[in-house]
């Protein structure tokens, strides 16, 4: 016995002393590029080594001025070796945009942890906070950032990764005959920004033609690997007269945070043959009364029954259509309900998109943001929700989706004013609009 334990004293000791030497849970951080521009995106990650066991990481939300932050995503590897032994390890990766120019002192951004029941002190580092019910609270050190002023240029500039500029036009032909409207819808997807900085596009003057701006849109798709801004701008144009029109060149310049340089992005012009005016006058038609009499009374009692068959017809058609749209409505409301109960969040906003469209069918979604304006001022409760469910998915502190709590009352809040917003009832408005629906065809898909 003696001799057994001289023999494995030695391997006791140094197992102690590795113990004793390195806390079992610690934290390494990534810290963002110390100098970026305004604007731009750039990246931080935390990795947690874990050899007590962890479970249930949340981040606690921080509040951090002038800069917007998302987290991009979390992974998890079991039983990574060492020379030690082997360890868990998990990543949490986030972007920062920083919105002002200027130095920028970052606090330290934090995660709780739940722990098993057996961890002692020793097996953690020395500035880890435990709270009563046994959560560890493990936070990064805190950072600083140098935000650069974008260089001077003769059109307004925006950091970016990457640009991709194009544009729709319609009718897409190469000749279009005058007092026709031709719409032109130009897009910009850029990546590593916001839509914010964004500028709007010069469209130009086109000769030969008056011009209409249309709607100019700016949103944030989402992208697991970063931020991406878009940016969607409309103007409807109508020939004057014959000859040729031409859609100016669209230029956009931007500073690439790759290479340090700054480029142009083109849509070419777009020429179009001017042809003449469609002729909108009445024709004349000359029909002889004689023939037309005697046949109309000859099969006078053949059209009363063809018709009644045709009427007949037709209504029954169209109550087979109300009764399928009555019933594929309150099939997505029940599934609205369902993905609210199981806070599943990107189908909730599906679902209610689906919802509007289905129960507002002369009306265009886009997104979420339609559907708010849509209730604004007949259910508030349902327009806050939305905008609860927005910044949930798509928001500066969209990391706060980790946390159970904001699952848990999202969803039943949604699913309350959702229920209450059902049972508006909407009052047409007798006055007629304005707007000349012709020159926005917003059904038109490029």
């Amino acid at each position: 016995m003696v001799i057994f334990l001289f023999l494995f004293l030695p391997v006791l000791l140094h197992a102690a002393s590795v113990n004793a030497a390195s806390p079992r849970l610690s934290l390494t951080f990534e810290p963002p590029e110390s100098e970026v521009y305004i604007g731009q995106e750039t990246f931080f990650q935390i990795s947690l080594m874990d050899r007590i066991g962890v479970k249930g990481i949340g981040i606690i939300p921080a509040k951090w001025p002038n800069a917007d932050i998302f987290l991009l995503k979390r992974s998890f590897t079991e039983g990574v070796p060492d020379e030690k032994s082997r360890y868990n390890l998990h990543k949490v990766s986030f972007s920062l945009i920083p919105k002002s120019a200027g130095k920028m002192a970052f606090p330290p951004l934090c995660l709780s942890v739940s722990a098993p029941t057996m961890v002692s002190l020793r097996d953690l580092p020395d500035d880890v906070k435990v709270s009563s019910n046994g959560d560890i609270e493990i936070c990064s050190p805190p950072f600083s950032l140098n935000v650069k002023e974008l260089p001077p240029y003769s059109q307004p500039l925006f950091a970016s990764s990457e640009v991709k500029l194009f544009d729709g036009i319609f009718p897409r032909s190469s000749s279009v005959p005058a007092g026709t409207p031709v719409k032109r819808s130009v897009f910009l997807s850029v990546k590593g920004t916001l839509p914010a900085f964004l500028p709007d596009f010069q469209m130009g003057t086109v000769k030969n033609g008056r011009s209409y701006s249309g709607k100019t849109e700016r949103s944030s798709p989402p992208f697991k690997n970063g931020s991406v801004a878009a940016l969607r701008q409309t103007v409807v144009i109508i020939p004057e007269r014959e000859g040729t029109l031409v859609l100016p060149e669209i230029k956009v310049p931007w500073l690439n945070t790759q290479t340090g340089r700054i480029e142009t992005a083109v849509i070419p012009a777009y020429p179009l043959i001017v042809t003449p005016a469609l002729n909108g006058g009445k024709q004349e038609k000359e029909v002889s009364a004689k023939t037309v009499l005697p046949k109309r009374f000859e099969k006078r009692f053949v059209a009363v029954f063809v018709g009644a068959g045709v009427i007949g017809t037709a209504l029954c058609f169209i109550l087979f259509k109300f009764l399928k749209k009555k019933v594929k409505r309150k099939r997505t409301i029940k599934n609205i309900r369902i993905a609210c109960e199981k806070n599943d969040f990107k189908a909730v906003e599906k679902l209610i998109l689906a919802w509007a469209v289905e129960t507002f069918p002369q009306e265009t979604f886009h997104d979420l943001s339609d559907v708010r304006k849509k209730f604004e001022g007949w259910s508030d409760d349902f327009v806050n929700q939305l905008e609860n469910l927005e910044m949930y998915l798509y928001g500066t502190g969209r990391f706060a989706r980790y946390v159970p709590s904001v699952k848990e009352s999202l969803g039943k809040g949604l699913s309350s004013a959702f229920f209450q917003a059902v049972q508006v009832k909407f009052v047409r408005s007798s006055k007629k609009k304005t707007k000349l629906p012709e020159l926005y065809p917003d059904d038109t898909v490029f």
